[in-house]
């Protein structure tokens, strides 16, 4: 059936162990062998998750080197470190670099996405190349921890940078980061 079908496109049978499964003419599984191959499929779908988290975090590049404000390259050492992730360079450079307006991009989840939405906001605030920067948001949680970074960032230059979060209808939150003299 469908399940079927779904299940196969999701973990590839190994020596006909799904087929058996389904079969209802092919012996059973033991369930000493159905907790075997589920092992094996849970070892490699681990494998291959670490293999997309990793090719999404290596780097060799700085904070400096795509191209950060030196103040802002700055509160990103401190805060994550010597090196962005893979995503993170990606991201920031066409947040930063390139000659359009709009940006989508998508990556495996802890990689950094919001962090550098909110370094490349603030990049944008430090060299007057973006006035008011707005960060949109799907989900609440997403949203709170941009306002907290991007709270924690600025805190060393006093409050008043930054316009709070705010629920709208059609929008779950904004973040709204605003330069001032202090951080300018």
């Amino acid at each position: 059936g469908a399940a079927a079908e779904g299940d196969d496109a999701l973990l590839p049978a190994e020596e006909g162990a799904v087929d058996e499964a389904m079969d209802p003419m092919a012996p059973a599984l033991s369930n000493a062998e159905a907790h075997a191959v589920a092992q094996r499929r849970l070892a490699e779908a681990e494998e291959a998750r670490d293999q997309l988290v990793t090719s999404s975090t290596e780097s060799s590049e700085t904070w400096d080197s795509i191209g950060l404000d030196s103040t802002v390259a700055e509160l990103a050492r401190r805060r994550f470190g010597r090196k962005p992730t893979a995503a993170q360079v990606r991201l920031i450079r066409a947040l930063i670099h390139e000659d359009h307006r709009d940006v989508l991009f998508s990556s495996v989840t802890g990689c950094g996405k919001t962090a550098a939405l909110v370094l490349a906001a603030l990049h944008g605030v430090r060299t007057e190349s973006s006035g008011v920067n707005f960060i949109v948001c799907r989900t609440r949680d997403v949203a709170y921890a941009a306002k907290c970074l991007a709270e924690s960032l600025l805190k060393p230059f006093g409050s008043g940078y930054f316009v709070d979060a705010e629920e709208r209808d059609d929008a779950d939150w904004l973040l709204c980061l605003e330069g001032s003299d202090r951080f300018e």
